[in-house]
């Protein structure tokens, strides 16, 4: 399953430069950090780079971040 994905990163190893919503740190932006940043929502114990994942760079990963980075996804599928 997904799950599987993410256990294969190494997701508390940021890469050296931050990229704007790649919460797994596989140093792409896709609908995997948009399902990694719910699941860390719904439970905070889920781990992410949490520096990738705040979009607004408020220093808290919080449902504005989800949104804004599922509005980015939506425009680059276009």
């Amino acid at each position: 399953g997904l799950g599987d994905v993410y256990k294969r990163q190494d997701p508390t190893t940021p890469t050296e430069s931050p990229i704007k919503g790649d919460a797994n740190g596989d140093e792409m932006t896709n609908i995997l950090d948009s399902m990694l940043i719910r699941r860390y929502l719904l439970n905070p114990k889920t781990i992410l780079v949490t520096e990738n994942a705040d979009w607004n760079e408020n220093n808290t990963v919080d449902l504005t971040d989800l949104i804004s980075l599922n509005r980015f996804l939506l425009k680059q599928d276009v």
